[in-house]
């Protein structure tokens, strides 16, 4: 009866004093636009400056740009771009900000010369159209390539915003080794270097990770390789190993190192690039013989040298593990422990390494999975019928705090819980920024997590749109954490998409809510 009181509590609160009172008990004050009719579905924000945020929409084959008013969140100017290379059609490769200029790049392949081209176009802001026709800055020659393969396009942007990677693969034959190519730019699209290099492994042997290209224009290239002849991980086996290439001077100087942690099998691992061009590597690892969780790992390499600098590891306690279970979840994980078996975490895929000013970095994980259901059904006539559902779990976050001198200082688990079936996890997920010495994770929820859920042991999954509330979880730097409500998404009529975030500035950052035919744009500002 008093759980029933105090669900209808907070559900009174939230009706009568509206979520902009409820935003403020978290310090945080968040402004909505106006609602506006969903005509087409926003695919991303693309940045801001002094004048307007920039959205990214599109209907068919057209792109349709955006500008907000940055102060009231007016849609002030809408561009239709159709996406056509004279009499080719063209394919979105990405669109940024660079040193505040934005930059869009499209590809087309051109089945006469057997090319796929990768085209440049700097938009005006202003007017939010190309300033010029657009420019060829990379074309792969895909010949006679097996199974269809033209190759494909991405980039990275240096974190000073001054150079510009572009990474495609090249098409090879069958035993060949597998191929790429790079090319590198200045903030005004001039190129600094390309080359197309071989690495010594088969395509089947190796699994590209993550790409980075650093303030001097050098590339760092992290993979996986496998010692079999085909790239899957096998349980109980140390068949695949971690490792980084570089292309310095140029492109000119080539090396490879080794990532390695001593007895312990790392199950997954991404790095960064230092102020010194060293490398921060860190991630998780396990026991052989399994693909979970049994504690954290940090080290440095010297890049000239090659040696480790900082190396640093820590398991994590069954308290680590189990923090906020449910009660149906700790009971299981105490009988595994009881039985002498493992117990670790599952799922988890680091979504981010922040490097520190002060040397020390940040790890930050999301406990996501995709269950598969499939049916078969037959009726009277013998028809055979066969349907196949997916449950997108997006769970808890995973925070470790690695201090300057590259000690694990702590971990911290946030508690999500977000399990939707056929819409690719549309409203799940979260949003982050950094003020300060403190990160805000910003997620939608279920109204009952807020009501003590630890003292009953369950955290509900947020399931439903009319039970749903903007959540914000406030993490300090020594690893308390607060959770508060924003706003209920019933009562704003609005439930944001965590995945569509974008930073106005330290203290700012910017959202998209959705609810049946209306869309609204909401301005998260922190006191």
């Amino acid at each position: 009866m008093k759980k029933a009181f105090l669900l209808a509590l907070i559900i009174s609160l939230f009706c009568q004093v509206g979520y902009s009172q409820i935003a403020n008990k978290s310090g945080v004050t968040v402004t909505w636009g106006l609602k506006i009719k969903k005509t087409r579905d926003v695919d991303n924000i693309i940045g801001s400056d002094d004048n307007g945020i920039y959205v990214l929409k599109h209907k068919k084959s057209d792109l349709i740009f955006e500008q907000y008013n940055i102060n009231n969140l007016i849609l002030a100017k809408t561009a239709i771009f159709p996406l056509r290379a004279s009499d080719k059609k063209e394919n979105i490769e990405s669109i940024f900000f660079m040193d505040n200029e934005m930059f869009l790049f499209t590809s087309f392949i051109d089945k006469t010369t057997k090319k796929n081209t990768l085209l440049a176009r700097k938009i005006d802001k202003s007017t939010l159209s190309p300033t010029s026709k657009p420019v060829t800055i990379g074309q792969i020659d895909f010949g006679e390539s097996r199974w269809g393969n033209r190759g494909s396009f991405d980039y990275h942007i240096s974190n000073d915003q001054s150079k510009l990677l572009i990474y495609y693969n090249l098409p090879y034959k069958k035993g060949e080794k597998e191929k790429m190519g790079y090319i590198v730019f200045n903030k005004n699209l001039e190129k600094l270097w390309e080359k197309e290099a071989s690495l010594p492994y088969e395509d089947q042997q190796f699994k590209v990770e993550n790409y980075k290209v650093d303030n001097n224009g050098n590339v760092y290239l992290l993979g996986v390789y496998f010692k079999d002849k085909r790239a899957s991980k096998k349980l109980g086996e140390a068949n695949y190993g971690y490792k980084i290439f570089t292309y310095f001077d140029f492109g000119e100087k080539t090396d490879e190192y080794d990532l390695n942690f001593g007895d312990k099998f790392i199950t997954d691992m991404q790095f960064d690039i230092n102020v010194k061009m060293d490398f921060v590597c860190a991630g998780f690892y396990s026991e052989k013989g399994s693909y979970g969780m049994k504690g954290t790992f940090y080290m440095s390499i010297d890049h000239k040298t090659k040696q480790i600098m900082n190396k640093s590891s820590k398991e994590f306690s069954f308290a680590e593990i189990t923090q906020n279970m449910s009660a149906k979840e700790m009971k299981k994980a105490e009988k595994r422990k009881m039985k002498g078996k493992k117990v670790e975490l599952d799922d988890y895929d680091i979504d981010d390494i922040i490097m520190r000013s002060d040397g020390g970095a940040l790890i930050i994980a999301e406990q996501y999975r995709v269950d598969v259901t499939t049916t078969t059904t037959t009726n009277a006539q013998g028809f055979t019928t066969t349907t196949t559902h997916y449950t997108y779990n997006y769970n808890d976050i995973l925070v470790v705090n690695i201090s300057p001198s590259g000690e694990i200082d702590w971990v911290q688990k946030i508690v999500k819980r977000q399990r939707t079936t056929d819409d690719g996890g549309y409203f799940s997920s979260y949003a982050k920024i950094i003020k300060g010495n403190k990160i805000y994770f910003i997620f939608n929820d279920n109204i009952k997590n807020i009501i003590n859920p630890a003292e009953k042991g369950v955290y509900a999954f947020n399931k439903s749109k009319r039970k749903s509330i903007a959540s914000i979880v406030e993490l300090s730097a020594d690893g308390s954490q607060t959770k508060s409500a924003l706003f209920s998404s019933k009562e704003a009529q609005m439930m944001i998409r965590p995945k569509i975030s974008g930073i106005i500035n330290d203290n700012e950052m910017v959202l998209f809510g959705f609810w049946g035919r209306g869309q609204q744009i909401a301005k998260l500002t922190f006191n």
